[in-house]
């Protein structure tokens, strides 16, 4: 399992992504499953809101995953 770490301002090329709702992206700690089928957990420190496009990284920087905000219906 890939463990995520750490939030990246740019990267090279990106190795994966992750779709995530607002529920999830609120969390610091979570298991999560990669858009391509790899499991995958988030270790982040507390009190930061995942916003989409956002990049994160295991503590070897091999793995970087870009978090996609999953579309949700809204009220108007």
């Amino acid at each position: 399992m890939i463990v995520l770490t750490r939030r990246v301002a740019e990267a090279a090329s990106v190795t994966g992504t992750v779709t995530l709702d607002v529920d999830s992206r609120i969390k610091s700690r979570l298991r999560v499953t990669l858009d391509d089928g790899r499991e995958a957990g988030l270790m982040l420190e507390r009190g930061h809101l995942l916003r989409g496009g956002e990049l994160l990284a295991d503590a070897d920087g091999q793995h970087l995953v870009q978090v996609l905000a999953a579309p949700e219906r809204v009220s108007t």
